[in-house]
């Protein structure tokens, strides 16, 4: 007679950080002796998640010694759901959070978790809403909850009680994430109305060099644009990717014509054939068009490939600034005075990074203030000879990673500079660069 399957989604909470591998181990071993299946994964400073599948007394054996045994006297609190068995083979270690969406995983279980965590931020707001205490409290700490909870569950309570709070209710209610999805119905409707929106626009990578070159902005020397692949003059000197690149993916800096490297992944190619080939390996994989461009190779002052310097910049103001070595994969983040800074992003590839200059925040916000647009990511090389202009980037990836203090800082800025904008557009500010280049492009 076959055994029935029972499955749990657990999320277990204490002091405990990613190099603590010991814990990890340990629930590994005790699931394979129990022939337990399912995962476990580490999701952040103090929480693992795992989801577990076997038989009823498997299954609460193991939990008892997630509970009372000494070797996981790091765990605080247990968070135990139970879910639907999805026949998972063996118990696998899923050494980064990603790799969930990869494992086998309910779709009834996601909506009971979804539905679970509505709730539960229902209630938290409420419970702050109803109890005057709270507003009493450590005024810190109740931010920082705050911060953790979507503004869909904030109602008007909020900004009334403004007067009780020692904080301003725009740093815990804003949300960069918000903001960049409102976005998506306004360009959406501006270009169905007036035929464009400025950052979608600039998002085209010779419009937005052709634009900044005409400010007076350094950038790279353009040599051709949107030919096949094999029509590419190939010399030393330039960087070759496609049209619609995403990121470093496709990218090529031709050193020499024996040293190719693609900035994607770091690896080095040794000619021509190999550089074709890597290229229509990208093709396939992304399903892109065969649409490609060259431009001019720059170097940093040790005659290698530069960090990229990308600024999220709000109408006149630099709210955050990343730093990026992409053939090694490292980024580091600093703030708008220049100082280095954590964001809950890639906390795995940081690194110590050149720095930012103010002359460097300086120049990226006077290019946002040429712009009728209250946000755009300015990204810059950063050269031997100083920043040079690489492309405008209205919708950064992974927007939504940012930790809940750098969401909430970064919406406000979002917010305000919405704001001056329409403030500057009441005014009569006309935007002289920004229609001379229409003009000029005859868009």
């Amino acid at each position: 007679m076959n055994k029935k399957i029972v499955a749990f989604y657990i999320r277990l909470y204490g002091v405990f950080n990613k190099k603590d591998r010991f814990l990890i181990e340990n629930i590994i071993t005790k699931a394979n002796e129990k022939n337990i299946s399912g995962w476990v994964s580490y999701r952040k400073p103090g929480c693992i998640a795992l989801h577990i599948e076997g038989s009823h007394s498997e299954i609460e054996l193991l939990v008892n010694e997630l509970q009372f045994c000494s070797v996981f006297e790091n765990f605080k609190r247990y968070d135990v759901n139970k879910t639907d068995p999805v026949h998972i083979s063996g118990f696998k270690d899923l050494k980064n959070a990603s790799s969930i969406f990869n494992a086998n995983v309910s779709l009834s279980d996601l909506c009971d978790r979804a539905s679970f965590l509505n709730d539960e931020f229902y209630e938290i707001s409420n419970a702050i809403k109803k109890h005057k205490d709270h507003y009493e409290s450590d005024s810190v700490v109740l931010s920082d909850i705050l911060k953790l909870i979507p503004n869909r569950f904030f109602g008007n309570w909020l900004k009334n009680k403004q007067k009780i709070f020692k904080f301003n209710v725009e740093d815990v209610a804003s949300s960069f994430t918000s903001e960049m999805w409102q976005s998506v119905p306004y360009t959406k409707t501006l270009t169905k109305i007036h035929g464009y929106s400025p950052e979608r626009l600039l998002d085209n990578k010779i419009n937005g060099l052709k634009f900044v070159n005409s400010i007076g902005v350094k950038t790279p020397e353009l040599y051709e644009y949107g030919i096949p692949l094999n029509s590419i003059d190939f010399k030393k000197g330039r960087v070759v990717k496609p049209i619609n690149a995403a990121g470093a993916k496709g990218v090529f800096s031709i050193v020499s014509e024996k040293l190719i490297i693609s900035i994607d992944d770091g690896k080095k190619l040794s000619d021509y054939e190999e550089f074709i080939k890597e290229a229509k390996k990208y093709l396939k994989r992304s399903g892109r068009p065969d649409l490609w461009m060259s431009e001019e190779l720059i170097l940093n002052s040790d005659n290698e490939p530069p960090n990229d310097i990308k600024m999220l910049t709000f109408y006149g103001k630099v709210g955050l600034v990343q730093e990026e070595r992409r053939m090694l994969g490292k980024v580091c983040y600093y703030d708008k005075n220049c100082n280095k800074i954590s964001t809950g992003r890639y906390e795995d590839k940081n690194f110590q990074g050149g720095g930012v200059l103010p002359e460097h925040i300086r120049l990226a916000e006077e290019i946002s203030l040429k712009i009728p647009s209250p946000f755009l990511r300015i990204d810059f090389l950063k050269s031997k000879n100083g920043l040079v202009f690489g492309e405008f980037t209205p919708n950064p990836g992974v927007f939504n990673s940012f930790n809940a203090s750098i969401d909430t800082s970064l919406g406000r800025e979002y917010s305000e500079a919405r704001g001056r904008l329409m403030s500057d557009l009441l005014n009569g500010k006309k935007f002289d660069n920004f229609f001379d280049f229409l003009k000029s492009e005859n868009i």
